[in-house]
């Protein structure tokens, strides 16, 4: 008695844990954002955190310019053999995202997804809630699975067994309706060379030689 068993700090960290959960087991189309930035021929490296909104980049979706230029996702270490040809690739190598076109200096559109779950009654991204009037990005029709998320561990502290069942089963129905909605377009390495060595060749000439090993 006079005691408070659950505080809103609790539940506050309780709906975060539920949205990090989520951001774990799918790339979410809600958390999609793209940035423009400048690309200047002859500079191919540049800050990840250059080329993003913030500093909330999760996985990378496309790079381009417009619709007929598209660009090739390459591994990092292929990108230093492929960039001396006359194409259009990028790669992501640790905090760095290397860029080569064939078009010279351009602004370029990065589309990604963030690792943000959150924003303000503004409209500002952020990684979490924190104040009262901050909103989820999940969208309006799914928000409940982060209700389900926080219920289902209030009722495992409070002992309230079949509760808790109740929370986990509302919380594993709306997850599988969410992961059906949306589908990951998350971009994947197109081609991945081999070491010229594993097939007697010293330099590669041409660009058949690049993607012989495809």
């Amino acid at each position: 008695i006079g005691s408070t068993f659950i505080t809103e700090t609790e539940i506050t960290r309780y709906l975060n844990e539920g949205a990090r959960y989520l951001q774990t087991l799918n790339d979410w189309d809600f958390t999609q954002r793209s940035n423009d930035f400048s690309y200047t021929d002859g500079s191919n490296v540049y800050a990840l955190s250059a080329v993003t909104v913030a500093d909330d980049f999760k996985a990378p979706i496309e790079l381009f310019y417009n619709y007929t230029n598209m660009f090739s996702f390459t591994a990092p270490e292929d990108f230093d053999v492929i960039e001396n040809y006359d194409w259009n690739v990028w790669a992501l190598d640790g905090s760095s995202v290397d860029v080569k076109t064939n078009f010279g200096s351009q602004t370029l559109a990065l589309d990604y997804y963030s690792n943000y779950m959150a924003k303000t009654a503004a409209g500002v991204w952020q990684q979490d809630l924190s104040g009262d009037t901050d909103i989820t990005l999940v969208p309006d029709i799914y928000a409940d699975i982060l209700v389900d998320y926080a219920t289902k561990k209030i009722f495992r502290k409070e002992g309230k067994t079949d509760d808790y069942v109740l929370s986990e089963n509302s919380f594993d129905k709306r997850l599988n309706s969410l992961t059906d909605r949306y589908r990951s377009k998350r971009k994947d390495t197109q081609f991945h060379m081999k070491n010229p060595r594993d097939y007697g060749k010293i330099n590669f000439d041409t660009k058949e030689d690049v993607l012989r090993q495809m």
